[in-house]
């Protein structure tokens, strides 16, 4: 009983004290979850970051669930199953289809999320 008053206060304490000020997603997620709660909820996003380079590729490029997930405040399954398929590997990307609005072309088409044909340096580090 007396941590659950301590906890109860401690988050009236932080809203007091953040009143009006803004926070990321993740000191949201600190006040809501604790850090053992986003931990977990970084796995539940596919443990953070998938890293992979096509044959020709101007250089290697790094997916980030949880930008996409916490930042841009997508789901799951505004992906998964729809684009991608659950399963790490199991999709193939290619830039043509990209081009051709399939994959992450599906977003980043200019209107929804930068174009890939114009922006190869935001997924391509060299």
């Amino acid at each position: 009983m007396f941590k659950k008053g301590l906890s109860i206060a401690f988050i009236v304490i932080a809203a007091i004290c953040l009143w009006g000020t803004k926070i990321t997603a993740k000191e949201k997620q600190t006040l809501a979850y604790g850090t053992a709660g986003i931990q977990v909820f970084e796995k539940k996003v596919g443990g953070g970051e998938i890293d992979f380079e096509g044959i020709g590729s101007p250089g290697p490029v790094t997916f980030s669930h949880k930008f996409h997930v916490i930042k841009q405040n997508k789901k799951c399954t505004s992906c998964h199953m729809k684009i991608f398929k659950m399963k790490k590997g199991a999709s193939q990307v290619t830039m043509q289809d990209m081009y051709g609005g399939k994959s992450c072309g599906k977003c980043h088409n200019g209107k929804v999320a930068f174009k890939v044909i114009t922006s190869c340096e935001k997924c391509h580090k060299t």
